[in-house]
């Protein structure tokens, strides 16, 4: 039987007209703007628009996209609400959404945008324009540390109360700050105001990573200078009329100190000089290690990552996540935006990060162990698990209040203490006292949910660095660190 399509009649689309959200938010008392999204097959309008709501347009077809721009509110006290209506423009469908619009109160002094303002050593004016929806806003000068003097600035609403002005005596000494405070009954603006010295240099306090670095030092003087440095592991290079810089090689020892000067020499019988600070931290930051004497060298740290003492089972993280949590689960996962059920189909599934089209590694900033101990320290590498695994013999025991592996170096005798922590998921913590899971920092070379990690459990006695976790769960960190730094940094043998 063959169907008879003038029975059938035509098909026609039906009406659709939608709006990306149902509520417009303006979080600027000063005003600004938003966009709302239209998506449909009709002609619209808007309608009802408040007094102080705009739309750079009020009808169309289909979908779209409409600025709204609120203006400011005028009170510096409550918030405003109102609420417009997206309608349809065809006579023969009626239907309408309703939009609730809100803007919170106004601050009383809408600017200045300028919140530091610099002189130079001598005496000066500077005048900044202030906008308040309020008469009443006063201005005082504060300190910007507790008993600093503030004899050096004065600060007085000008005569149309529409600014500030600023004035400064001269300055034949360091350089110095205060703060330009205004105020109305309910908010406050500070200006920062900065006094240039006759020799200015900035900074003045240097603190080096222990990995070294360079840092840019600012001179600003009409006379002429010279760097005096007598430290040996410092270099000034780059020296100009307005500055020089400082370079410190990586740290190889304890903590260091130094103070480098610079000295005015353009001008005869003036003697001015400013000493500069300059310190640079240990590469262990106090952390204690142990060489293992491991063919690479490496030293493992003798606490986990949150931990107190080695027994202690620490902190558990996600993998490539720096920071505890409460729940480990995909949806709390930093790094993973959507995907079918993971372990069902690794193609479908989509993270911000780590997919194998960038890096298998974990970044540095990345890493839990150097994003909480920072130095040198960082997660081991999947060849680095393999590496102790080979070379130390592994004795299941228990320390303190806790059970665990103490791994002893085939070539020395030292030993760490790796406490069985368990691992965590969703709000639970699984086989605590009984099995020992910890990160590495490399992620598998097949799916890419899955990194490697150091598992070992007491039945059969043995560890295994080619195991593998979901990058969601909670696991325990290590750090590691290169070997041949210094033999004085604090260690010790658990």
């Amino acid at each position: 039987m063959s169907l008879d399509w003038s029975e059938v009649g035509t098909f026609s689309t039906p009406h659709n007209l939608e709006l990306s959200s149902s509520t417009v938010k303006f979080r600027s008392g000063q005003g600004g703007t938003q966009t709302l999204d239209f998506y449909g097959n009709i002609p619209w309008e808007i309608t009802g628009l408040p007094d102080w709501l705009t739309a750079d347009t009020l009808r169309g077809t289909g979908e779209a996209s409409v600025t709204l721009t609120c203006a400011a509110n005028p009170s510096s006290t409550d918030e405003r609400s109102a609420q417009f209506a997206v309608c349809a423009a065809e006579d023969d469908w009626d239907y309408s959404i309703p939009v609730a619009v809100y803007q919170v109160r106004a601050l009383g002094l809408i600017y200045p945008d300028t919140l530091e303002v610099t002189f130079r050593c001598s005496e000066g004016v500077q005048t900044i324009p202030v906008a308040s929806n309020v008469e009443d806003w006063t201005v005082s000068v504060a300190p910007l540390k507790k008993g600093e003097p503030t004899d050096w600035l004065s600060a007085v609403k000008t005569d149309d109360g529409k600014g500030v002005e600023i004035s400064v005596v001269q300055n034949q000494e360091l350089r110095r700050e205060a703060y330009v405070v205004l105020k109305t009954n309910d908010s406050e603006k500070k200006i920062t105001v900065i006094q240039k010295s006759v020799l200015d240099v900035s900074p003045m306090n240097i603190d080096f990573p222990s990995r070294g670095d360079r840092i840019k030092i600012s001179v600003d003087t009409e006379s002429q200078f010279d760097v005096i440095n007598q430290a040996d592991w410092l270099t000034v290079e780059s020296v100009s009329e307005n500055g020089f810089t400082l370079k410190a090689p990586p740290n190889l020892s304890v903590a260091r100190r130094a103070v480098v000067k610079v000295v005015m020499t353009g001008q005869p019988n003036v003697f001015l000089q400013r000493e500069l600070t300059v310190f640079q931290a240990d590469p262990y930051n106090g952390h204690a290690f142990v060489d293992l004497g491991l063919p690479s060298g490496l030293l493992w740290a003798t606490c986990n990552v949150g931990a107190s003492s080695p027994e202690d089972y620490g902190d558990y993280f996600a993998w490539g996540e720096t920071k505890k949590k409460d729940i480990y689960s995909w949806d709390m996962y930093d790094y993973f935006i959507s995907g079918d059920t993971i372990g069902n189909s690794d193609s479908y599934i989509k993270f911000s990060k780590y997919n194998f089209s960038d890096s298998r590694i974990l970044d540095m900033e990345d890493d839990a162990a150097q994003a909480n101990w920072g130095g040198i320290w960082r997660m081991p590498t999947r060849e680095e698990v393999e590496e102790i695994c080979y070379n130390c013999t592994w004795q299941w025991t228990k320390r303190g209040d806790h059970h665990g592996y103490t791994v002893t170096s085939k070539s020395n005798g030292k030993s760490i203490f790796l406490p069985a922590a368990g691992y965590r998921y969703i709000k639970s913590l699984f086989d605590a006292d009984i099995d020992g899971y910890y990160w590495t920092n490399t992620q598998i070379t097949s799916v890419k949910y899955i990194a490697h990690i150091l598992f070992f459990e007491n039945e059969p006695s043995h560890c295994w660095y080619s195991t593998m976790a979901n990058r969601n769960i909670g696991l325990s960190v290590r750090p590691v660190c290169p070997g041949g730094f210094c033999t004085t940094a604090p260690s010790s043998t658990p």
